[in-house]
């Protein structure tokens, strides 16, 4: 490289602090330059990223629990995945859709701008694009990348979307659905959810959870049968949900978040358990996922054990110590693999015990199980109309018992669909992009002035999600849902208005190889 392309490289790193020095070389027309992150000495010049920092509430909260951890855990690194960083980034750019290639070139200056350090992108060769950022849900990938001569532990975690409140979150989150669970149950109203910003705080800790997992998720990889490994994925679940209601208490002070989490396990179960006994294969994951997510009893102990000791008793634990703790209380009340059967035979039943009654005298098999399953049936009916308004049906009468399970796994997809109106998302994009255009100072603004209004905008929208006026938070939430199609419209029309030279100044991305990682949810 000539010592031109050099200094313009080092200029670049420079104004993102990631260069320390630059001196004269070995030869003539030589220069060398040093990294503040060596890794980062391979660039591919061909390939320019233009990258904004990102600066919403919700951005802010991630980089605080993130350096906290960082800063006392140190023999991993765990990285918080900011979705609005990636989607306003993705929307700058004019990220086409599916371009999961470029997607991961911004995960790898994500870790650099955010996480400082630098993984290569190879690393993220076995995620799909969905759950590269599309996927709602929340997961965790675990990686390892090298630093000198050893081996780091990298945990990627993606939190909850943040375009929801608390009860439409709660209801995503079950499943229910009127084509397989009726009208009675699914269109019940919530009854019992956290508020916005508690939800996602547990589900960030529940994620972490699995970063700080020494062992129950080393057990699903080493697992020899379908049975124990399925058994090692319930206990790391249990494991994950736990260490989040011990953390919410001793970091944000939250003491009876459990309770709710172990209910909203249980319906969980309830609606999803019968269905995929009917359509899942036995021989998969899925078939016994919602034994897996069956992690009530673990939570309810967290409650119990915090209910006795106090949060204040969490403050004086780290966070290893934390994470020992959990995986105490998951060893001592997780589900056992008997139950784990009988939880299995229940769904399979489809919550009708009455067969069960009358030939339990007559057949061992099923005179053990009995107790069993309907201790497990009566817990999921109490969660049930804990968590749902379901006064409409009679407290003799078994709300479990009335869903048919009659729908496919095709026609949940398809009531999604009918309620969507990608038009109407369409007009509504195109809407707010002229708001965003006009508030940062119209077709001749920034693109440095539009992030920052888009920046404000989002913050605005969140908090209007949590007020008490149902109009204004459907409008919140129908613009969150648009916000990133808005930003490319508005920053298109001003790219189309502006010279060619007021671009913005670019981040040089590399691309070495590297080994893959796995994923927990």
């Amino acid at each position: 490289m000539s010592g031109l392309r050099l200094r313009e490289a080092f200029n670049r790193l420079l104004n993102h602090q990631y260069t320390q020095f630059l001196k004269r070389g070995a030869a003539a027309m030589m220069l060398t330059v040093s990294l503040s992150i060596p890794a980062l000495a391979h660039h591919d010049e061909n390939k320019e990223l233009d990258v904004y920092s990102s600066g919403t509430k919700h951005s802010q909260e991630l980089q605080s629990i993130q350096d906290r951890f960082n800063q006392a855990v140190k023999d991993r690194r765990i990285i918080l995945v900011d979705r609005d960083w990636i989607q306003m980034n993705e929307a700058i750019n004019n990220l086409p859709p599916g371009d999961t290639e470029q997607r991961k070139r911004y995960l790898v200056e994500y870790m650099v701008q955010r996480g400082q350090m630098h993984v290569p992108k190879e690393m993220f060769r076995n995620m799909s694009d969905d759950q590269l950022y599309d996927n709602p849900h929340a997961q965790t990938f675990m990686l390892r990348t090298a630093a000198g001569n050893q081996q780091v532990r990298v945990c990627t975690v993606y939190g909850a979307r943040g375009e929801q409140d608390g009860p439409s979150a709660v209801r995503d989150f079950i499943s229910a659905s009127t084509a397989v669970h009726g009208p009675d149950i699914a269109g019940a109203d919530i009854r019992l959810a956290p508020d916005a910003r508690t939800y996602k705080q547990f589900v960030i800790y529940h994620e972490i959870g699995h970063c700080m997992d020494d062992w129950f998720v080393t057990g699903i990889r080493d697992a020899k049968t379908l049975g124990e490994q399925m058994s090692y994925f319930h206990r790391a679940e249990s494991f994950a949900d736990v260490h989040a209601a011990l953390l919410m208490a001793r970091e944000e002070g939250i003491t009876d978040i459990a309770e709710t989490i172990a209910n909203t396990r249980l319906v969980n179960a309830a609606l999803s358990g019968p269905y995929r006994s009917i359509w899942a294969d036995p021989a998969s994951k899925g078939y016994y996922s919602s034994y897996i997510y069956s992690t009530h009893r673990s939570v309810r102990a967290t409650q119990d054990y915090i209910d006795k000791n106090g949060a204040q008793s969490l403050q004086a634990l780290s966070y290893q110590e934390i994470a020992e703790l959990a995986r105490d209380i998951v060893d001592q009340n997780a589900l056992s693999d008997f139950e784990a059967e009988v939880l299995l035979d229940l769904f399979d039943a489809k919550f009708d015990l009455s067969t069960w009654e009358k030939v339990k005298k007559d057949v061992p098999y099923i005179a053990k199980r009995y107790p069993v399953a309907l201790q497990l049936k009566q817990e999921m009916e109490q969660a049930l109309r804990t968590l749902l308004d379901l006064n409409h049906i009679p407290a003799n009468q078994s709300a479990l018992e009335l869903m048919s399970f009659a729908g496919n796994p095709y026609m949940r997809m398809a009531e999604l669909q009918a309620q969507q109106n990608p038009f109407a998302d369409e007009i509504r994009a195109m809407v707010l992009s002229r708001v965003l255009l006009k508030e940062a100072g119209g077709k001749n603004a920034s693109i440095k002035d539009l992030t920052e209004t888009f920046i404000r905008s989002k913050d605005q929208w969140r908090a209007d999600l949590l007020s008490a006026d149902d109009t204004d938070r459907k409008e919140a939430q129908d613009n969150l849902k648009v916000a990133g199609r808005a930003l490319r419209l508005a920053a298109q029309t001003i790219r189309d208005n502006a010279p060619s030279s007021n671009t913005p100044k670019p981040i040089l991305v590399d691309q070495p190889s590297g080994p893959s990682g796995m994923g927990v949810s």
